[in-house]
C-alpha cells in the first residue's frame, strides 16, 4: 500500500513521526497494510489506511457509474450502504450517483452498536434517535432526495438475537422515513428465501408465498402515505458536523 501522495519516505517519516518506537520506514514500497501487531497501531498509518479503503471504493463505484451512463445516460443511479458504515465517506460516494441509498435493520442496529444491553422495546422496534441519525447521515450526503434501499420487514437472521417486531413497527419505520425526506422505501425482500445464507430472513411473503405481517404493515404504511404530503425536509435548530477523517482518527 506504498502512499504515493508522499514525495519520497522521509517526508513520510516526517509527517507520520515514525521515529517514536523506531517505526521508521526505509522506502515507501515497505508501508504495508495494517496487520495484527503486540501493540498499538501507528495511527498515521491507521488514517492513511482508512483513506485508502474508502477512496478505493469511491474510485470503484465511479468506474462503475461511467459504465453505466454510457450505456444509458437516462438511468438513474444509485448505492446502498447499510446504516452507519463507518469505513465509508458516503458524503463522497453520494457525489458519484444520483442519489444516495441506505438500508435499515434497526433490532440488529441496537445489538451491534451500543456497548449497552439493548432494552426490550429497541428489541422489539430498535432506537428511534440511532434511526433519526442514519437519515440525517444520508441526507446530508444526498442534498436532497436519498432512498432506504432494504427496509427490515420482521425477524430477520444475522443478528446476535432474532426478536420479532411487534405487530406495526414496520409501518412505524416506513413513516419515519417519510418524515425524515426519504423519498422511497423500498422492502427487503419479496419473498423469504427457500435456499441460501438469509432462508430465514423474513420477507413480505413466507416462504410458501403466503401473506406475513411485513406485507399487511407495508399495506397499511401505504395508505397511510397516500393521505401525507411529500416526504418532508425536517429543520432542525441544531446541526451536527461528520468529518469522517475526523472519525477515522479519533477512532484509534
Amino acid at each position: 500500500m506504498p502512499p504515493e501522495h508522499y514525495e519520497d519516505v522521509k517526508a513520510l517519516n516526517k509527517t507520520w513521526g515514525t521515529a517514536f518506537w523506531s517505526q521508521q520506514y526505509r522506502s515507501l514500497s515497505d508501508v504495508d497494510l495494517p496487520e495484527p501487531t503486540p501493540s498499538g497501531h501507528l495511527p498515521s498509518l491507521l488514517l492513511e489506511y482508512y483513506r485508502f479503503a474508502s477512496d478505493s471504493a469511491v474510485t470503484y463505484n465511479e468506474r462503475q457509474a461511467a459504465r453505466l451512463r454510457e450505456a444509458n445516460d437516462e438511468w438513474f443511479l444509485t448505492h446502498n450502504v447499510i446504516g452507519g458504515f463507518e469505513t465509508l465517506d458516503v458524503h463522497v460516494l453520494g457525489d458519484t450517483v444520483d442519489f444516495p441509498a441506505w438500508d435499515s435493520y434497526p433490532t440488529r442496529f441496537v445489538q451491534t452498536r451500543s456497548d449497552e444491553s439493548p432494552t426490550r422495546d429497541e428489541l422489539w422496534a430498535g432506537d428511534p434517535d440511532e434511526l433519526a441519525l442514519y437519515h440525517a447521515i444520508c441526507r446530508g450526503a444526498a442534498e436532497g432526495a436519498f432512498w432506504r434501499m432494504e427496509q427490515q420487514l420482521s425477524d430477520i437472521n444475522w443478528p446476535p438475537a432474532s426478536p420479532q417486531p411487534v405487530e406495526g413497527t414496520m409501518r412505524l419505520w416506513t413513516l419515519q422515513a417519510n418524515g425524515h425526506g426519504t423519498e422511497a422505501v423500498v422492502y427487503f425482500s419479496w419473498r423469504t428465501c427457500s435456499q441460501g445464507q438469509e432462508q430465514y430472513h423474513s420477507g413480505l411473503l413466507g416462504h410458501v408465498g403466503r401473506i406475513d405481517r411485513g406485507y399487511r404493515d407495508a399495506d397499511a404504511a401505504a395508505g397511510n402515505l397516500d393521505a401525507l404530503a411529500a416526504p418532508a425536509q425536517p429543520d432542525a435548530d441544531v446541526a451536527v458536523l461528520l468529518d469522517y477523517e475526523s472519525l477515522w482518527a479519533l477512532s484509534e
